[in-house]
């Protein structure tokens, strides 16, 4: 195997089984469920989760990219006709395997999100609102209220909606949909589903996903009331008027953030119209503290040479495993 190959199918292998430690951490950090004051703002709450559900992925290529590659390439032989042994390809296959299914859900996600957004907008007109962003008015047949799209995120409102609304409830639907858009709420949704690690694939990915999307909808709550009861009231009442109306729609796995759904309706309505109800928060400090441990561990990995032959040291074995 050529010396490039070789730095290559490593990294890949690195990746792959600092992907599983990392991914294994933060599991059980998840299922400890460290809590935090309930009174913790829901915008931080889904803040902090994303950041512990992005510690794998980020976290196994930083290490991979900062430490192990240049570990094995500063000691590797220039030129060597060494053959790897079936350990490394193995996982090396299975990381390159997980990148791929990785960006292919996320290439399809944005496909699919692009294909609604033409469907919902054919026929559309926009809607004379103040507000920050693109606001249409849709025929469809299923109504529908919706921040749709990744990057550039429009609000779509079926026209039977806006015709059963006041103009007071329309400006409250645009309110909440604008606090996610400032949070980037859709393009954070993408990202999470599009990680290339161990977690995606196990329940606690979809634990961690529900968990952040229950606090972007109660921030988006919040920055719509601005925490006045009587306004936390009202948009209680304005979802429950509005899940009558639109059936639940299939998404498809396209980016769309709903105002409103039947997935934690009970709970959002209870949290609006009972504020002193708020649960607890789960993982208040544990993502900084581990980004922070991982941190310190890296920059001493990069201090110590002797770390670094060790790694190389390790990483050979591996190469040699089964041959």
């Amino acid at each position: 195997m050529s010396r490039p190959l070789m730095i290559a199918s490593v990294a890949l292998a690195a990746y792959c089984l600092l992907d599983l430690a990392i991914s294994a951490f933060v599991a059980i950090l998840w299922r400890t469920r460290a809590t935090a004051p309930a009174d913790l703002p829901p915008s931080v709450r889904a803040r902090r989760v994303m950041l512990l559900r992005l510690v794998p992925s980020i976290s196994a290529t930083l290490i991979t990219i900062a430490v192990v590659t240049p570990a094995f390439a500063i000691f590797e032989p220039h030129y060597t006709g060494e053959a790897a042994g079936p350990a490394l390809l193995l996982l090396a296959g299975a990381a390159l395997a997980q990148i791929v299914a990785a960006l292919a859900r996320s290439i399809r996600s944005l496909m699919l999100t692009a294909a609604v957004e033409r469907q919902w907008l054919r026929g559309s007109s926009t809607l004379d609102v103040a507000s920050s962003m693109p606001v249409f008015a849709i025929d469809a047949p299923s109504p529908i209220v919706a921040l749709v799209g990744v990057f550039a995120p429009k609000l779509i409102a079926a026209r039977s909606i806006i015709d059963a609304c006041t103009p007071e409830e329309v400006a409250c639907i645009v309110a909440h949909e604008r606090g996610h858009l400032r949070s980037w709420d859709n393009t954070k949704r993408w990202v999470m589903a599009s990680l290339p690690d161990a977690l995606h694939w196990t329940p606690i990915h979809r634990e961690m996903l529900e968990a952040w999307h229950h606090a972007a909808e109660d921030a988006a709550d919040d920055s719509a009331t601005g925490g006045e009861e009587v306004a936390r009231t009202e948009l209680a009442a304005l979802l429950l008027k509005i899940i009558r109306l639109a059936p639940q729609p299939e998404w498809n796995s396209a980016i769309v953030s709903p105002f409103v759904e039947d997935r934690g309706l009970e709970r959002r309505v209870r949290r609006l119209v009972r504020p002193e109800l708020e649960p607890p928060a789960p993982l208040a400090i544990v993502p900084v503290m581990a980004v922070t441990v991982i941190a310190i561990a890296v920059v001493a990995v990069l201090a110590s040479p002797e770390a670094l032959e060790a790694i190389f040291e390790a990483f050979e074995s591996l190469v040699a495993f089964g041959r």
